[in-house]
């Protein structure tokens, strides 16, 4: 049962964090995105990196995003 536990934190973990990627490119491209929800994804990563370990290719991006230090577009 444990193993079940673990995969399904596991996927529900990719899936957030593929969201937040989406919305991440979606910000960067000029449209517009919900930061509240982006901050709420990013808390759910955050904690899953702390509590189980799990390791993110890019963490910096949606940090930066969330907390107003990119602006919207700077892709263009």
């Amino acid at each position: 049962m444990k193993t079940m536990t673990k995969v399904c934190k596991r996927t529900e973990f990719d899936n957030v964090y593929s969201k937040l990627m989406g919305r991440c490119k979606q910000f960067m491209s000029g449209q517009e995105v919900d930061l509240e929800e982006m901050g709420k994804m990013l808390d759910l990563v955050g904690r899953y990196r702390e509590q189980y370990g799990y390791q993110v290719p890019e963490f910096e991006l949606p940090y930066l995003i969330v907390h107003g230090k990119i602006e919207r577009g700077d892709l263009k």
